[in-house]
C-alpha cells in the first residue's frame, strides 16, 4: 500500500475531499450562523471516519476555528437553496 507518511517530514493534503456535515439543512445552516463549531464538528463525516481509520489514519488536524463552507449565491452572501445532485 502506499503510504507516504514516512518519506517525509510534512505531508499536506490540499482539497476539497466532498465530505459533508450530517444533520438536517436548516439545522446545520442554523449552527453555521451562530458558530456553533463543537456541535457541526461532531457531525463531521471526515472525523467520524478518521476516527474509524477509513481515511487519513494517523494524522493529527490542527484546531478547527472555522465555519464550514456552503454554497453561496452569486452576487451575496446568502446559502443557496440548490439540491445536492448526490446527498448520500
Amino acid at each position: 500500500p502506499f503510504d507516504c507518511t514516512t518519506w517525509f517530514a510534512h505531508v499536506f493534503w490540499l482539497g476539497d475531499l466532498n465530505y459533508r456535515v450530517l444533520g438536517p439543512r436548516e439545522q446545520v445552516l442554523e449552527r453555521v450562523r451562530e458558530r456553533q463549531l463543537d456541535e457541526l464538528l461532531a457531525s463531521d463525516q471526515l472525523r467520524a471516519e478518521q476516527a474509524a481509520g477509513h481515511v487519513l489514519a494517523g494524522f493529527k488536524e490542527a484546531p478547527i476555528l472555522f465555519a464550514p463552507t456552503y454554497r453561496y449565491n452569486r452576487g451575496d452572501r446568502s446559502f443557496s437553496d440548490e439540491k445536492l445532485r448526490n446527498p448520500s
